[in-house]
């Protein structure tokens, strides 16, 4: 997570298909990302704040994740979870209202679905060794 103006969640993902990204052991539907046209293979680190991420209960299209913290903020609850089954991966926080926090009924140690609410994505490149450079060709960002 960084903090520039504001906070936001770099989280490592990959193109699984010209459809569908893979978040760790999860595949889900390619989402408009502001800056980006993915091409299949590539990796990349999604950017995304803890205010455009949710926690639902429906596993379609959603990553599991298992909740570390719960820290009261306030007008929000920032929570702290880390993938299911990918412990090193860094952290990822997410901004609920406190009513949605109590209706969920969240705690640490509760196994959740991540989801990405639409819009506000932006990509940016890792530093991945490749032996294929004209596969990322029609790979576009913008500043």
């Amino acid at each position: 997570m960084a903090e520039f103006v504001g906070t936001m969640n770099f989280i490592p993902v990959s193109m699984a298909s010209s459809q569908q990204l893979r978040i760790a052991e999860s595949l889900i539907a390619l989402p408009k990302i502001e800056n980006y046209t993915p091409c299949q293979g590539e990796q990349f680190d999604l950017a995304v704040r803890p205010e455009n991420l949710e926690l639902v209960t429906r596993y379609n299209e959603a990553i599991p994740v298992v909740i570390r913290h719960l820290e009261f903020l306030g007008a929000f609850y920032r929570i702290e979870c880390v993938f299911q089954g990918e412990r090193l991966a860094p952290p990822v926080y997410v901004d609920l209202p406190i009513t949605q926090v109590q209706t969920m009924n969240l705690k640490a140690g509760d196994v959740r679905y991540l989801a990405l609410r639409a819009g506000q994505l932006r990509a940016y490149r890792r530093k991945v060794m490749s032996t294929t450079p004209a596969a990322t060709a029609s790979c576009a960002y913008a500043a």
